[in-house]
């Protein structure tokens, strides 16, 4: 709970992650695929985990992750680390998750991967699809261990024949939210190709998630990493936002939420009134896009949501995004994280203006009415913010 102007709120954590520990994926592929799972490799000083003879990352890398705020450098595997001495046990297990979350106040997490954003690139479909649906049923299994809090999100693999029947799965599981990769420039979501999934997820009323780095392109390819984490994840995330407005999906799903994740919301605002301006102009078509039905800043509001960590901007711009739009997040365990001293950092945002209302709305109330999450009972801690 967090106590702000006397009044106890409401705290969800709408983007955490879980560190999935060597041998996740084991008990849930089928035996075909039983020796292709990622594996816990070791030299001298570093674990690495491979998968098909292939580094999918180091495990110092992950354990900076692991270690909140204090960054990594971002090198040929400078940094040193060992699974079991540098990981956070609550970003794989259960109890200690949940004193982790004690500890910033938290009362229930929505849950992303980490390694497994990595599979949604794979070469090999039929191994993409494989692990996606074990980490799928691990993540089920996860949350279960406490099924008030932690509210787990399913990855789905557009191209998975089988993906409508793996979210009906997914959330009959206990998911709350089905995580897309950002598209790749040939199919926009505007492309019918992707209707299929808009129409599951639409008839589940199962949120859709894109999350900043759940994509299938080389993005340290492409540019400079500072370049890429300034502007082009923004970018790539506008894009994605602009098909879904302009090219009418969500006039032809009315039920459908998307959520923008990791990728903080202040730009949001220029681009509603841009789009605004841009409707009211008569271009309300592009190459690829049959337009929407009306002003693009009212289905912004009625039908997207935005995750902030460190997010200013986004809270003085409520009122163009919708302050019941913006969900607070603390990204634990990665480096972004404000974990463990969360409200800290936030109340420095909350500016004395705000309501009480809105304040029980950001940092937990947005995201507990988008998922149906109830108020679970006290675990202990708590934190306060005052004007």
């Amino acid at each position: 709970m967090y106590t702000w102007n006397d009044h106890e709120m409401l705290v969800v954590d709408a983007d955490s992650h879980v560190i999935e520990p060597p041998g996740a994926w084991d008990p849930y592929v089928t035996a075909r695929f039983r020796d292709r799972t990622p594996r816990l490799v070791r030299d001298d000083d570093t674990d690495w985990l491979e998968l098909d003879g292939a580094r999918l990352s180091s495990y110092a890398m992950l354990s900076g992750l692991a270690r909140g705020n204090r960054g990594i450098p971002d090198a040929d595997g400078a940094p040193k680390g060992r699974w079991e001495d540098d990981i956070l046990p609550g970003a794989y297990a259960v109890g200690p998750r949940l004193a982790d979350m004690a500890r910033d106040g938290i009362d229930a997490a929505v849950v992303y991967p980490t390694i497994g954003m990595s599979f949604y690139g794979l070469a090999d479909r039929a191994l993409a699809f494989e692990l996606q649906r074990a980490y799928n049923r691990w993540i089920a299994d996860f949350c279960a261990g406490a099924p008030d809090r932690l509210k787990g999100v399913a990855m789905i693999l557009p191209d998975d024949p089988d993906a409508a029947g793996e979210m009906e799965r997914c959330r009959a599981a206990g998911l709350v939210q089905v995580l897309v990769p950002l598209p790749i420039d040939d199919r926009p979501f505007s492309d019918p190709a992707w209707d299929r999934i808009w129409s599951a997820a639409n008839a589940l009323a199962m949120p859709v998630a894109m999350h900043a780095f759940a994509g299938r392109r080389d993005r340290r390819a492409r540019s400079d990493t500072l370049v890429e984490a300034l502007v082009d994840r923004t970018a790539d995330m506008e894009r994605a936002l602009v098909a879904l407005v302009f090219g009418g999906v969500l006039d032809r799903y009315d039920q459908l939420r998307f959520v923008s994740v990791e990728n903080e919301a202040g730009w949001a605002a220029s681009l509603i009134d841009r789009a605004d301006v841009s409707y009211r102009r008569g271009r309300r078509t592009g190459t690829g896009l049959a337009g929407c039905s009306r002003m693009p800043g009212e289905i912004f509001r009625e039908r997207i949501s935005f995750t902030i960590i460190h997010d200013q901007t986004a809270i003085d711009a409520r009122r163009v995004i919708g302050t019941a739009n913006l969900m607070w997040s603390t990204d634990y365990p990665h480096n972004s994280s404000t974990w463990p001293n969360s409200f800290e950092q936030l109340s420095g945002s909350l500016r004395p203006e705000l309501h009480d209302d809105e304040v029980a709305a950001i940092v937990g109330g947005n995201a507990a009415a988008l998922y149906g999450i109830d108020t679970p009972a006290p675990i202990g801690g708590g934190v306060s913010g005052r004007r």
